[in-house]
């Protein structure tokens, strides 16, 4: 019993998500104080893990239990669609107060999966812009080319139209434009607008 006590202690002093179920029944046998914290949970006995952790109403397809062994962890990493974070996950079989259990360890690295996604936006603007240069750069004829750069400026937007307008004096003048799919050209009614018009139409 005061080991049980112990271990129990340990697993809530933690700073990471620990909770521990049976692999048989689902059913919840454990979960640490940052677990309850970060799912709002107030009592989980006699609860399904994939109630409780995911919000479904059946085993999740997903499910390790078939992958565990109490001689190494099964590292995996997964986005919980119920609370939006993305976990690096640990899972073991253990025994658990005399009977075969999984203990699953969550290890928060959504901030880092943020950084890494936008580090990588920034790496695809680069070679986009590298890519429209060089178009630019190499052009033979420059109308064609322009649209060339329109395409993949609105494509990797995922935008429904591209432009480019040319200003002089009063007027701007949309000089070429893309579409993505089915899309009316507007080119006509945005042929020629005076400046003070299309900032206004920007605002609102």
């Amino acid at each position: 019993m005061k080991r049980d006590i112990n271990t129990l202690s340990l697993l809530n002093e933690i700073s990471e998500l620990v909770y521990v179920s049976d692999p048989e029944t689902y059913e919840l046998l454990f979960v640490n104080q940052t677990g309850c914290q970060t799912l709002h949970l107030e009592n989980y006995k006699h609860k399904k893990c994939y109630e409780i952790l995911q919000g479904k109403t059946s085993p999740c397809e997903f499910c390790t239990n078939d992958r565990l062994c109490d001689d190494n962890f099964y590292t995996w990493e997964f986005t919980n669609p119920s609370i939006g974070r993305h976990f690096l996950l640990k899972d073991k079989i253990i025994q658990w107060r005399g009977k075969t259990a999984r203990m699953e360890i969550a290890f928060d690295i959504t901030e880092r999966e943020l950084q890494k996604q936008e580090l990588k936006n920034m790496l695809d603007v680069q070679t986009l812009i590298t890519n429209c240069v060089r178009m630019l750069y190499a052009v033979d004829d420059l109308d064609q080319t322009i649209n060339a750069v329109l395409t993949q400026i609105g494509e990797f937007l995922v935008s429904d139209r591209a432009y480019v307008f040319e200003i002089k004096d009063e007027l701007m003048n949309n000089t070429h434009e893309w579409t993505a799919r089915d899309l009316a050209a507007a080119g006509e009614a945005a042929a020629a607008r005076s400046v003070i018009d299309f900032r206004l139409a920007a605002v609102f």
